[in-house]
């Protein structure tokens, strides 16, 4: 129930038409590092590899995380 805004979300993200599958893929990778559950992120990294989500991709979507990160804590300090 906690995170039902971020399950809704994530499902209008799969829905969604206007963007690639590619950029889909990096959002839900850099969700899954954002949120930080090593088995999420695990499930995740795997599905988007077998969708054809590249390494170089990845390591967008990781660093796309990482400054998620900072804004959310660093930048309101």
């Amino acid at each position: 129930a906690y995170a039902k805004d971020l399950s809704l979300n994530l499902s209008s993200l799969a829905n969604e038409t206007v963007l690639s599958d590619s950029q889909k893929w990096g959002s839900f990778v850099a969700s899954a590092y954002a949120v930080g559950h090593p088995e999420v992120v695990k499930a995740i990294n795997a599905a988007a590899a077998a969708a054809g989500f590249t390494e170089e991709a990845a390591t967008a979507a990781k660093a796309a995380a990482a400054i998620m990160g900072m804004n959310n804590v660093y930048y309101r300090a």
